[in-house]
């Protein structure tokens, strides 16, 4: 069992110094794609509330017609 836990050792981000300059690279990518992957829900989102606003008004010019 001893072996097994010596081949799973964490890297260098994860057990060093949460000061060093890889540590706040690492948290700063994190942050990074969550805001590409924020972005794109978001667009994704704005995409179908103007797909649906479109389409309520086009009923209602159908409507009067």
């Amino acid at each position: 069992m001893s072996f097994a836990s010596s081949i799973f050792f964490g890297c260098a981000v994860c057990f060093g110094d949460p000061n060093s300059l890889s540590s706040k690279a690492l948290t700063m990518g994190v942050f990074f794609l969550f805001g590409v992957v924020a972005f794109v829900l978001v667009c994704i989102g704005w995409t179908a509330f103007s797909w649906a606003r479109r389409e309520k008004r086009q009923s209602l010019t159908n409507m009067i017609d």
